[in-house]
C-alpha cells in the first residue's frame, strides 16, 4: 500500500455522520466506503472531476451512493 502524503481529503461533514449510520446498519458497505476513500486520497485522479459551483471537488461512487471530497494538496 502507498503511503502517498501529498493530498488531504476533505469530506463534508456529512460523509463522515453516514459513514457512522451505515457502519451499524451495513458493516460490508461501511468497510467499502471507506476503502474506497483511502484509494482515492492515494490516487486524486480516481474519482470524477465535477463542473461549475463544485469544480474543485470529486465524486466517487460507491454502490448506489456517491461520495463528493475535495482534495488538497499538503
Amino acid at each position: 500500500m502507498s503511503t502517498n502524503k501529498k493530498y488531504e481529503l476533505v469530506t463534508f461533514p456529512e460523509v463522515n455522520d453516514f459513514l457512522n449510520v451505515i457502519k451499524q446498519k451495513d458493516k460490508s458497505f461501511h468497510d467499502e466506503a471507506k476503502k474506497s476513500l483511502k484509494s482515492l486520497k492515494e490516487n486524486p485522479l480516481k474519482g470524477k472531476s465535477l463542473k461549475n459551483k463544485l469544480k474543485n471537488y470529486r465524486s466517487l461512487r460507491v454502490r448506489n451512493y456517491r461520495i463528493i471530497c475535495r482534495i488538497k494538496k499538503r
